[in-house]
């Protein structure tokens, strides 16, 4: 072990050991949106990130050992627990205030059959549903693959002229139907009658039902593990006993459904095949930076150019937006590439603004990560507050639930998912956030009436769930 990568792993361990510490001496929840992206983000983008700028991880076919990447992978160790930290700190004494809008539930009732109704459209009309000729055994595996990216990554070309209505499929499909389920889930959980819970528990079985068809009828495989890691998370903050239990049944589960998955959609063989592809994928999540950074070195920064903003892209052309994700993909598969496939190689969230902005991009990526720290612990606030109702504190947790879930890979991809406006740089958190206005109405943001004195939300003694909640 070098020099070099002994201090980077010394500092990796000593942010992961000093965000934990953090967390307990100011006793801040441990489980939370931004420890699930930090812990994702160690494991991801941080473990293999020395080999990565070392250039090992595409094959040793680059320009050697990067000396940007290595700090930026320094700075990302660095920044992230002392941002989410401090952001945090400044949260503690905030929260949501707001009231669950009249009919809340037969509005989310109406908006799922709205989402029912939109998935039965877009599936007739799509030319063909992977799942669906996997399923029938009309096609195999290989060619499942190919059907796969074809209607995500080159969707318009599946079809001429793709009416306009079906544009935003993902977010419609996916993520309300994910927002919808977490919603129930949680209005579920936390009633206090047991029979209402019986009554309801069919009815949330077929909710999940379908919304693991939505996850899972493109054939991607990260998505269902969201839907999975939403419903832990719900119980988790309704019922926060037998946490250890919890995590040990959610980490065999996921395990589980990646090695189903790994065979039933890519055809993996044995299970010590299965186990190297998630090992695999795991150390090469953020390895596309290296070949991204090779384009940066020949071409110079992007500034504006290097945001994905669908709206303004369209206004300024099509030209205007340079996918260095879909750049990656072809230099590092370019045997798909030349059969003409299209694809987009994950991204690094501190790179994606260096690419953009240069240093002044490292610099902007501490000040988003504060900004996560601070919105995660004001929503947070809002799912224990003691002065919200109790179905306000349930519709809370379904949302933070659902966010949590969906996002949690923030940070290893597009820092600017949440942040950013509506419908210019990521649509996707637009609809998310429609949603729960649907259910609540939002008067602003107070001080906590509890600020030192931290509530589990359950239906113990201790718990403001106490009490009951309609269904």
């Amino acid at each position: 072990m070098t020099i070099r990568e002994f201090a980077y792993y010394g500092i990796v361990l000593i942010g992961a050991v000093g965000y934990f510490w953090a967390l307990r001496w100011w006793k801040l929840r441990l489980l939370s949106f931004c420890t699930i992206n930090y812990v994702l983000a160690l494991i991801l983008a941080l473990l293999p990130g020395y080999s990565i700028a070392a250039g090992e991880a595409v094959g040793g076919n680059g320009h050697g050992f990067d000396e940007t990447l290595y700090t930026l992978y320094l700075l990302f160790a660095i920044l992230t627990p002392i941002g989410i930290v401090v952001g945090r700190q400044w949260g503690t004494r905030m929260h949501l205030s707001g009231e669950v809008r009249p009919h809340a539930s037969a509005r989310m009732a109406l908006l799922m059959i709205f989402v029912v109704a939109y998935t039965l459209a877009y599936v007739v009309w799509l030319p063909y549903v992977p799942f669906h000729d996997l399923l029938l055994q009309r096609i195999d595996v290989s060619e499942a693959a190919f059907e796969r990216v074809d209607i995500t990554h080159q969707w318009a070309s599946v079809a001429a002229n793709p009416p306009f209505v079906f544009r935003y499929w993902r977010p419609i499909i996916q993520e309300l139907s994910l927002l919808g389920f977490a919603y129930f889930t949680a209005v579920h959980y936390s009633a206090a009658r047991p029979r209402l819970q019986k009554r309801n528990s069919v009815g949330l079985l077929l909710l999940f039902g379908f919304t693991a068809y939505c996850m899972v009828f493109t054939l991607e495989k990260a998505t269902l593990i969201y839907l999975v890691w939403c419903y832990f998370l719900i119980r988790h903050m309704i019922d926060p006993r037998r946490v250890l239990k919890r995590m040990v049944f959610l980490s065999v589960t996921v395990l589980a459904l990646c090695c189903v998955m790994l065979v039933v959609f890519m055809g993996v063989e044995t299970l010590p095949d299965t186990l190297s592809a998630i090992w695999f994928r795991m150390q090469g999540q953020t390895a596309s930076v290296y070949v991204q950074n090779e384009y940066i070195m020949s071409h110079g920064f992007l500034g504006l150019h290097g945001i994905h903003m669908p709206v303004l892209s369209s206004l300024l052309g099509a030209d205007y937006y340079v996918n260095l994700p879909g750049y990656a993909y072809e230099v590092l598969l370019p045997e798909l590439s030349a059969n003409g496939r299209v694809g987009s190689a994950a991204g690094f969230s501190i790179a994606e603004l260096y690419f953009a902005f240069g240093w002044w991009g490292a610099a902007l990526f501490g000040v988003v990560v504060t900004a996560y720290g601070f919105l995660d612990q004001v929503i947070l606030n809002s799912c224990q507050e003691a002065s919200l109702g109790i179905r306000e504190r349930a519709i809370n947790v379904g949302f933070y639930a659902a966010t949590s879930s969906w996002y949690s890979l923030l940070l290893v991809g597009s820092v600017l998912g949440i942040l950013s406006f509506p419908f210019v740089c990521s649509e996707t958190f637009f609809f998310f956030l429609a949603g729960y206005l649907l259910v609540m109405k939002v008067h602003g943001i107070k001080m906590r009436s509890v600020a030192a004195r931290w509530r589990l939300l359950g239906r113990d003694a201790r718990s403001p769930l106490a009490g009951g909640a309609d269904a």
